[in-house]
């Protein structure tokens, strides 16, 4: 049970809802870097969003991943589209829960400052990830904490589906907006 980070990281020139998360026994921001060093794939390095201390960060990562399993990019990587704040708040309360389960303090987060040789601009990210502009005659803000519930019999949800329900209401809360188009 190795103790270290679960790490949170954006790549500025990918989109702004992608974010990677994974572990390190070592500083998350020698993590990114070394990310950056060793892979001819990656355009700029990753810069650390968040991360947080944990008493088994390989626990940790198999269930942050688990609870996060929905928006997964591809199973063979560990990038995940989601708000980075959502991510956050997963990985910390997953931190928490196997910290407290271990008898360990709560998770400390880990604050990076900036990487150092940072060798690009704002200006120089893509602009693939630019909102794509389309018209629509109406759009409509939706509050998920105001839903109410409809009568559903007996049924009851398992501890993963009101987990995943969880998740879900933290992705619709923060500014994204249904856009409904009449055609």
């Amino acid at each position: 049970m190795p103790a270290g980070f679960i790490y949170v990281l954006q790549n500025p020139v990918y989109d702004p809802y992608v974010v990677k998360v994974g572990f390190s026994k070592r500083e998350p921001d020698l993590r990114a870097r070394e990310l950056y060093d060793g892979a001819t794939g990656v355009p700029v390095p990753f810069e650390v969003t968040s991360a947080y201390s944990v008493g088994d960060c390989k626990l940790a990562e198999k269930r942050t991943h688990k609870r996060m399993a929905s928006y997964r990019l591809n199973g063979r990587r560990e990038f995940f589209r989601t708000a980075p704040h959502v991510a956050a708040a997963i990985a910390y309360d997953t931190c928490a829960k196997i910290n407290e389960e271990l008898g360990y303090s709560p998770p400390e987060v880990y604050d990076a400052g900036e990487i150092m040789d940072r060798e690009h601009s704002e200006n120089e990210c893509s602009e693939a990830h630019h909102e794509s502009s389309f018209e629509t005659e109406s759009v409509w803000h939706v509050d998920p904490f105001r839903l109410r519930e409809s009568p559903m019999g007996t049924s009851t949800l398992t501890a993963e589906q009101s987990d995943r329900v969880e998740i879900l209401k933290m992705q619709l809360s923060q500014s994204i907006l249904i856009r409904f188009k009449r055609y």
